[in-house]
């Protein structure tokens, strides 16, 4: 079952509330983050599933990292490679590659040099330096969604996504989506470690950031579809905002999921230098309207995930006879 959702900012600037030239708002958002990690840590998660933008990324397929661990740091612009994480990459992660292909969905499971950890960087990082400290003993589900999917596609995502997870009634998953907002702010910081690559296209456009990452606050705190896949989708493109994919899979999530309902509060909402950070969290409530439990079978889990195993025995016994 699914027992909390979050978005956790990955800007490393949040890391290190004491840092020299710490910009304004950073430790704001470290504090908040603080307390979006006991939260998620309230609701007793035995795994988290964290979805990433800047972690593996395939041309057309969502990546899940297969394992069996994952270690990395949050280094950034020289800086805050000090910060490391290591983690336990769950075992449901294969089983959810086959549910999803077995949906009909683009997703490949990825598998590090012979099995060695799976690197991590800021992306998860940042995320995880403040779920570890509540959650050490929690295993991990790291997904990356395909760059340039349609809304219609990531919605799909989040959907059967949330059934596989809402299916085990003896397991409690927590939702993380690690993403930062419009990349666009105008900003008055001029300390090089804060601020974009020179080399790259990155033009200020602070009304379009401000819009946009206040519909994204809009969108948590109200759950009107309608403002993220409409109204934020129609300034995306020019809000250069990261994190937005996995926002549209939590909202495809929610939808999926009749028995229960999602209720979200924006914790923070800044941007510090050129780009938005929020931290906001989803509180799961049973829905009044929907008493029956889902129709989703969880022999249909099993069926795929003896096809896939069927599969694999095909492609080992092909590659024997080429």
């Amino acid at each position: 079952m699914i027992v909390s959702a979050a978005i956790f900012p990955h800007g490393t600037m949040i890391l290190d509330s004491t840092k020299a030239n710490l910009p304004e708002g950073a430790a704001l958002l470290h504090e908040a983050s603080e307390a979006a990690a006991r939260q998620v840590a309230a609701t007793s998660p035995t795994a988290i599933v964290l979805i990433t933008p800047h972690s593996f990324s395939l041309s057309h397929s969502a990546a899940v990292l297969m394992g069996p661990e994952a270690k990395g740091n949050a280094e950034w612009n020289g800086h805050w490679q000090e910060f490391e994480a290591t983690i336990k990459v769950s075992g449901y992660s294969a089983a959810l590659v086959e549910n999803m292909r077995c949906n009909g969905l683009s997703v490949e499971g990825l598998t590090a040099f012979s099995r060695l950890p799976c690197p991590l960087k800021w992306a998860e990082v940042v995320p995880l330096h403040f779920l570890l400290p509540q959650l050490p003993n929690v295993s991990y589900i790291i997904i990356s969604p395909a760059k340039g999917k349609s809304i219609a596609s990531n919605l799909d995502m989040g959907a059967v996504l949330f059934r596989f997870l809402h299916s085990f009634k003896h397991e409690r998953f927590a939702v993380v989506v690690s993403g930062d907002l419009s990349h666009v702010h105008e900003t008055s910081v001029t300390d090089p470690i804060y601020l974009p690559d020179p080399q790259g296209s990155i033009e200020p456009n602070d009304s379009v950031a401000r819009t946009f990452d206040s519909l994204i606050a809009d969108w948590v705190t109200g759950g009107d579809r309608s403002v993220l896949v409409k109204s934020a989708a129609g300034i995306r493109g020019k809000a250069k905002a990261c994190g937005y994919d996995g926002l549209v899979w939590l909202q495809g999530g929610f939808e999926a999921l009749q028995t229960v309902k999602f209720k979200g509060n924006v914790i923070e909402n800044l941007s510090p230098t050129y780009f938005g950070m929020m931290v906001a969290l989803f509180k799961v409530e049973k829905a009044e309207s929907e008493k029956h439990t889902s129709s989703w079978n969880p022999l249909v889990i099993i069926w795929c995930i003896f096809v896939g195993f069927l599969q694999k025995r095909y492609e080992r016994a092909r590659d024997l006879t080429l």
